[in-house]
């Protein structure tokens, strides 16, 4: 879908400088929530020394859903930087195998973090208030798979609760999650299509070598179609989609081998024109996959802490110029709303 000069897309162009960094996150700060933890990792911010009002219990949550191997050392500087930011965070992380045996792998991580999810949003007769008022979604490389696994999930719980007249739900109602969810953050989303041409050139540089791995992972997704594919393809389209029309910022690069960028730009493109009130997007010329946080700690965290800040405000009416999609090709290039 190509863009039009009615729909924009922010780049990083739409924000401004912080001054708020951080350090890594201690591992004592890791709190029990229920959740197994092979999977899960919940930093409260009571607990944090970075946060100067950490005895306050924290009002917002933010799951991140880490990479594929993401060491937990890169993680606590996510953790650390979102304390900063008055969150409480749950980390979510994924293991090889999940993907092969979705149903017994990313659906059940998917359904243990639903439930936490409504736990914590869960507002009764008695005290009207949940845990948190506000939910953010933030999802690195394959991880945004689980994220979009996660969001089908509730949608499926929500509709479910609204068909349903069950007396129970006098006493004790659902604050929907999907409801509190303010805005959401991709780093590095990896899309099923583009998975056989993204895993082959990572890979190797070798042309017969990319081309029996691409023709592999062709060929495990069509034998795996009911167990997996089915699966993958429904979450990307629901997140291609975004029917609720969240604030989504996307942060990738031009020469990161797993990601189409090119790809990524139409489905930005997409979201502008189907109603989403508020894009950003921050492209770099040259970043390793799922590491801009590392190569470029000021602009990442300017570009996300702006966007939270636009949500925050509701300041959605991007007036700045849109970003250069190719420098070499002018038609994609637009000013103040119109093209050059």
């Amino acid at each position: 879908m190509s863009p039009t000069s009615k729909n924009k897309v922010c780049d990083s162009s739409c924000t401004t400088k912080t001054t708020n960094r951080t350090s890594r996150l201690p591992s004592t700060t890791v709190t029990s929530t229920g959740l197994p933890s092979s999977h899960f990792r919940f930093h409260p911010i009571q607990l944090s020394s970075t946060h100067p009002n950490s005895t306050t219990p924290a009002k917002k949550l933010v799951v991140l859903y880490a990479w594929l191997f993401a060491p937990e050392r890169h993680l606590d500087k996510f953790r650390a930087w979102y304390h900063t930011l008055g969150y409480d965070v749950l980390s979510v992380r994924v293991h090889l195998r999940d993907f092969f045996l979705t149903k017994s792998g990313v659906k059940v991580t998917a359904r243990k973090l639903v439930n936490y999810l409504e736990r914590e949003f869960q507002t009764n007769s008695t005290t009207s208030s949940s845990s948190y008022d506000e939910l953010l979604f933030h999802g690195f490389s394959i991880g945004v798979y689980l994220l979009g696994e996660v969001m089908l999930l509730l949608e499926k719980r929500e509709k479910k609760s609204k068909d349903e007249n069950d007396n129970s739900l006098k006493e004790i109602s659902f604050s929907k999650p999907l409801s509190k969810l303010t805005a959401i953050v991709m780093d590095s989303p990896v899309d099923v299509d583009w998975a056989p041409t993204g895993v082959s050139l990572s890979t190797t540089s070798n042309r017969f070598l990319q081309w029996v791995i691409s023709g592999a992972v062709k060929a495990h997704l069509r034998l795996f179609y009911h167990l997996a594919t089915k699966h993958y393809n429904a979450a990307s389209e629901y997140l291609r989609a975004n029917p609720r029309k969240i604030p989504i910022a996307m942060l990738h690069s031009k020469d990161d081998l797993m990601t189409n960028w090119e790809h990524m730009f139409a489905v930005q493109d997409r979201w502008r024109a189907e109603g989403t009130k508020l894009v950003v997007r921050k492209c770099w010329e040259s970043s390793p996959h799922a590491s801009h946080f590392y190569r470029h700690p000021v602009e990442y965290r300017d570009t996300v802490e702006t966007f939270l800040k636009r949500v925050a405000e509701g300041d959605f009416d991007c007036k700045e110029k849109v970003v250069e999609i190719d420098e070499s090709d002018e038609k994609r290039i637009e000013m103040n709303g119109k093209a050059i």
